[in-house]
């Protein structure tokens, strides 16, 4: 609830590069280490 994609920063780095991009690993909110294709 209340889940706003935009906010992330995977989705801002993206829309700042202009292109697909890999992000740097990260803890994801339900645990985990993952990284980020957007």
């Amino acid at each position: 609830e209340g889940y706003d994609p935009r906010q992330r920063p995977w989705y801002k780095s993206t829309v700042d590069a202009g292109k697909t991009i890999l992000s740097a690993p990260y803890l994801a909110s339900v645990g985990g280490l993952v990284v980020t294709i957007a």
